[in-house]
Formats: structure tokens, sequence, C-alpha cells
């Protein structure tokens, strides 16, 4: 029996959709071998499908917004440490690991023994694949990448493994038991609850320290002023706005605490600072606005002040 390769998508727009007709038509070199199935949050085209054995769509793309679902960023110099959990306000976590779940249950119902996750705008040389598949007659999980600088422990872009000794929950859709095990994981990054999703029980996995794929889209907007966020002062109620400079560039600030404006600009590269922005007690809505465009809308009320400000925080040492 040939095995899986999975590419999952989220392709609303023309160009992402030619991107992963790219992948498809480059892994026809190993259709001898392996089965190719798209999993999508939205339609593909009907060019590409002609090339795929399976195509699974799940209109369901929700995104995590919730301060202890997102991704949770650091910022660390010799006066204090600050965690922002809205770095990006939204995370595709439970959209991105509903759709494995998926591919583990669909696996088990056709009798795949190996899956070769690989997103849609990965580029590599087809030739890896077969390798892959050798360390999995002896490994359970595959991965990319050794651990960098942010602590993350693997490359997201493609991975591999065998569907089995995985807990049963892992063959079945429980909201619930997803958004729990994301909130399990310190930072929320998709490359460390890769990881611990698939080691799980005692499961082996084999590094290839060597990452031989690029990606052709950035899915972050790293090119934007990232850190401009609200944070509340560590064992205080003062509730601030921190700002890092991390790239260069020239902002003009607005923040907009329940109506109530402060204005601030930032202009010098790897500059940072803190603005009061009052009692967080007080103030329900903060809106900034970054060069005419409005970059958050974050609301504080009784039921999620405490989660803000466990995750949105500036601790002095």
């Amino acid at each position: 029996m040939k095995d899986l390769i999975v590419i999952p998508t989220y392709c609303p727009d023309n160009h992402r959709k030619e991107v992963l007709h790219t992948l498809i038509q480059n892994l026809q070199k190993v259709r001898s071998n392996y089965d190719i199935m798209v999993v999508s949050h939205s339609p593909i085209s009907e060019l590409s499908t002609s090339y795929v054995d399976y195509v699974y769509i799940d209109n369901e793309n929700l995104l995590l917004k919730d301060y202890d679902l997102t991704n949770k960023f650091w910022f660390k110099n010799d006066k204090f440490t600050v965690n922002s959990s809205l770095i990006y306000t939204s995370s595709t976590h439970y959209a991105i690991y509903g759709l494995i779940h998926y591919i583990i249950n669909f696996s088990r119902f056709k009798g795949y023994e190996k899956i070769h996750y690989i997103e849609y705008d990965v580029t590599l040389n087809t030739d890896i694949i077969d390798k892959v598949n050798e360390k999995l007659d002896i490994h359970d999980n595959v991965i990319f990448g050794q651990e960098n600088s942010l602590g993350l422990s693997m490359e997201s872009g493609y991975f591999a493994f065998k569907p089995k000794n995985f807990p049963e929950q892992y063959f079945s859709h429980n909201k619930e038991f997803i958004l729990n095990e994301i909130k399990s994981i310190n930072n929320r990054m998709t490359e460390d609850y890769t990881l611990k999703f698939l080691s799980v029980n005692d499961r082996s996995t084999y590094r290839f320290n060597e990452v031989p794929f690029t990606r052709t889209i950035n899915s972050h907007e790293n090119g934007e002023l990232m850190w401009c966020v609200p944070i509340n002062i560590k064992d205080t109620n003062k509730l601030c706005l921190f700002v890092f400079n991390e790239l260069g560039g020239e902002y003009d600030i607005i923040v907009s605490c329940d109506g109530n404006n402060h204005t601030l600009r930032n202009v010098k590269k790897g500059s940072w600072s803190i603005t009061d922005l009052g009692d967080i007690n007080t103030i329900k809505n903060i809106k900034i606005i970054v060069n005419g465009h409005l970059k958050r809308d974050v609301n504080i009320d009784d039921l999620n002040i405490d989660s803000f400000k466990f995750n949105n925080y500036l601790k002095y040492k």
C-alpha cells in the first residue's frame, strides 16, 4: 500500500491557489509510492483536484482570539521582561489541529501507516520524502530543524509520523480537548505544540538538523511595528503601552482608551518606550492606531481581565 502525503492549505486567492498547485505538480514525481491528500479551509482549483487522490474542505476556519490561546512572545533587557499574547491578535491553531485530527482519523479508516505533512507553500527536492520514509521504518516521528533562538523545537513546514500509539482522543474531533492542549503550551507556538502532540506516549522521534525546504508565503506581518501592545505592570493595576521599534521606520501612534487619546511617536530603531495609560480596572477598550491604521482593538472586562494580566505583563527585575 502507498503512504500518504497530506497538504494542509488555506488559499482564498489565486496567488495562494497557484502556490498550492506548484507543490502538487512537484509531488507528481513521487506518485508511484505516495497518495496525495489536500485538506483545506477554502476551496481549491478544479485543476489541482485532478492531480490528487483526496480533497477535504472544512469551512470552519475558526480563529482564536482569547488571551490564553494566542501565541505568546517575550521581550527582555537588563531592566525588565515583557510577555505578550497580542503580537498576533488571532491564532490559527484550532483550525490547523482540527484538520490534523481529521487526517489521523482518515488514516485509520483507509489503513495508511505513514503520513507526510507538507505545508502548501513548501519548496523542496522530492528526494527527501523517501529519506524521511526510511526513517519512519524505525521511528514514530520525523522532524526538521535545530532548536532556534526563540526556543522553538522544530520547523513546522514538513514533518512526518506514523498514526499509531496515539491517544484515542486524537482519532476524533473534540474542540474542548484541542483548546486545552493548546493552552498547555506556555508560548502556544505551533512548533512546540506539534512536537508535544507527536511525542505523546513515548513515541520516538528522529530529527534532521538541516532543513531541506523553504517557505514562500509569509503569513506573519513581521514588517510592521509588532511590539506595540498594552500590558499590565506586574503586581499593580497600572495599564501601559509597550513599544519596541525592532526593525526601524517612523511611526505615529495614537492610543484611545475608552475615547481618551494618548499620542506618541517612536522613531529610532532599537528603541523602546513605556506609556502609562491608567488603571486597568477602569479601562474597557483600547484602540491602537499606527500611521492612521487601526492595529489593535483590545477589550478588557470582568471575564477576561485575569487572563489579560497573566498573559500580557511587564515585570521589573
